[in-house]
């Protein structure tokens, strides 16, 4: 029997257990509508365990005490034995006054950092005998290899062990197959002296073979010691149903219909909400978008993914994921596609640490085959977390990752719309994408207190290029701005611009007490004339101008009852600098925004 191994995505994070044989924030009506309408499997699949009293409080104490071990490690990565007696000789002298568990777990952990994948016999489908003198040997083998080694190393060392052969969702598995040909993979049994029986998984907690170089890479993954069988049957299915170790052993049918799923899935304890029991994600009826959702165990879990196509490639704007606004736990995922076509759907799962930093393992993925589309394909802006953190709802644009370009071609600026807390400023950077620079004075963040959103204007410095456009976040306690979500402005033709401008430059104070500029938007103004200027200061007591680095005569100007402050302004040779005085006592100006001159 040959066997397969563990292939990793593009990403790092993204990676799949190996079969080890080579086969021949909305509304809760809204949510409550849309929870309604996903597909849910009319099969009823019990993955309950036959023996309820395996994992018991101290058979966990004690595996997690034996993984966490660290002088087993440092003892077992100095062994050097020559044969499996000499081998079997350390096992036992190292386990001698320890239990069961302990021995068991030396043995998984020693063939884990000795023991590699044969990719070569893989790929080539010429794989030699696998029994354990011959692996011991070589120090490589295929899932067959691995069991019959961790097989021989139980059984003489005292634990009963025994070999399993069945169907294993590894390299070359398709979520969308029907059946297998025949077995391709093999794990094990053991029976401990408790009388309990538990998985062991030696050749996929080994490691994994690279999916883009088909090299084996030795990663430690201890979800596959004494793995529970209610979360092995996922990708195992024993030829023997009692071998299930499950209360009802599921068939063929069922087991392909289980998502494909990770071992951080099981790590960080998620529960899948919809769609029950299938591997598959259908289109929200009537929408152009599927849905998945996911629950957790506590809030300091957080899910991110992506959609990608039958390929591999990752679609741009394709995913949005967020926690619904009633339950902080309960993680709604929704995927869009650009067009009909066979998609992937990878979710991600990680814990945020004390610096609120988290990363992310795979976690579960689905298929996602599209016939049609009932209406207009729509896409997703990136969120970061922070979106949901500083409460950021998107007015515009509506279900779209991409900016659209005014039909005006004496419009120099597009314009997004976002509403947020009231104690939460908004700011925003435009980057070049084709050289990765920042557009100078490329941004104008207005706050239009009429309608309570953040108005934020993007003025390119060229056509024909693409541009991305990040919106950033903060509290005033707070001294540091974070992402919250991005767009992209698409490469604008020729005859869509008329000519590009620039904003006026702009200071802390003018995000701060959310102001509006009314006019001039132009950043650049023609020198000796005059311009009519009006903005919105909110708490500003009167401003003060200064041309060419000088004070203009007369009194400071004062806001009207809705504090615009609005007048004539005689532009000199250089610049024009707006400064604000605000209510607070003993204050002195400070600048707001300043124009330059052509």
């Amino acid at each position: 029997m040959g066997c397969n191994p563990t292939k990793i995505r593009l990403s790092v994070a993204n990676v799949s257990q190996p079969n080890d044989v080579k086969q021949k924030s909305e509304s809760s009506n809204e949510f409550n509508e849309q929870h309604s309408l996903v597909a849910v499997s009319n099969v009823s699949i019990d993955l309950s365990p036959i023996d309820n009293n395996a994992f018991s409080t101290i058979v966990c104490q004690q595996r997690q005490k034996a993984i966490d071990n660290m002088t087993y490690r440092t003892a077992i990565d100095t062994w050097r034995p020559s044969s499996i007696e000499e081998l079997i000789s350390s096992i036992q002298e190292l386990s001698a006054h320890e239990n069961q568990i302990d021995r068991a777990w030396i043995i998984f952990y020693w063939i884990s950092q000795n023991i590699s994948y044969n990719t070569d016999a893989f790929f080539s489908n010429q794989i030699e005998t696998q029994n354990a003198h011959t692996i011991f040997q070589s120090g490589k083998a295929v899932c067959e290899g691995y069991s019959s080694l961790y097989t021989e190393l139980c059984n003489r060392s005292g634990i009963q062990c025994r070999n399993v052969s069945g169907y294993g969702k590894g390299f070359g598995f398709d979520v969308r197959q029907t059946n297998f040909d025949k077995t391709n993979h093999a794990w094990n049994i053991i029976t401990l002296n408790n009388g309990h029986s538990y998985f062991i998984e030696s050749t996929w907690g080994s490691g994994h073979v690279d999916h883009l170089t088909h090299q084996y890479k030795k990663q430690l993954v201890p979800h596959y010691f004494l793995c529970r069988p209610e979360h092995m049957i996922y990708k195992h299915l024993p030829i023997d149903d009692e071998c299930q170790l499950l209360a009802h052993p599921i068939t063929m049918k069922q087991y392909l219909m289980l998502p494909y799923i990770y071992p951080a899935f099981f790590t960080f304890d998620l529960h899948i909400i919809s769609p029950v029991h299938s591997a598959k994600v259908d289109l929200i009826k009537d929408k152009s978008y599927g849905l998945v959702l996911i629950q957790t165990s506590n809030n300091n879990i957080e899910l991110s993914g992506y959609l990608e196509d039958e390929a591999g490639n990752k679609i741009q704007g394709g995913h949005f994921i967020y926690l619904d606004k009633k339950d902080q736990t309960l993680w709604r995922c929704q995927f869009a596609p650009p067009k009909p076509g066979k998609y992937n759907i990878i979710i991600f799962a990680g814990e945020k640490n004390h610096q609120d930093q988290c990363f992310s393992a795979a976690a579960v993925q689905f298929a996602f085959d599209v016939d049609h589309l009932p209406s207009s394909p729509i896409s997703y802006p990136h969120i970061w977390s922070y979106f949901f953190d500083y409460n950021i709802e998107i007015i515009k644009p509506m279900n779209s990752h991409y900016i659209d370009w005014s039909s005006n071609i004496n419009t120099p600026y597009c314009e997004i719309q976002v509403r947020s807390s009231d104690d939460v400023r908004i700011s925003a950077v435009m980057k070049d994408s084709s050289t990765s620079t920042n557009v100078k004075n490329g941004t104008l963040v207005n706050f239009d207190h009429e309608a309570d959103v953040w108005q934020c204007l993007f003025a390119p410095s060229t056509i024909g290029i693409p541009f991305e456009l990040t919106l950033f976040a903060k509290r005033q306690n707070e001294n540091e701005s974070h992402p919250v979500t991005q767009f992209v402005l698409q490469p604008i033709p020729s005859n869509a611009l008329k000519e590009c401008m620039i904003f006026p430059e702009i200071y802390l104070p003018f995000y701060n007490m959310r102001c509006h500029l009314i006019e001039p938007l132009n950043g650049v103004l023609q020198s000796d004339s005059t311009v009519h200027f009006r903005c919105r200061i909110p708490g500003a007591q009167e401003i003060n101008i200064t041309v060419d680095d000088n004070w203009i005569e007369g009194d400071a100007w004062k806001p009207d009852e809705n504090n615009i402050f609005d007048g004539d302004i005689q532009v000199g040779q250089k610049e024009v600098a707006i400064y604000v005085k605000f209510n607070d006592e003993n204050s002195s100006y400070q600048g707001l925004l300043k124009y330059t001159t052509s």
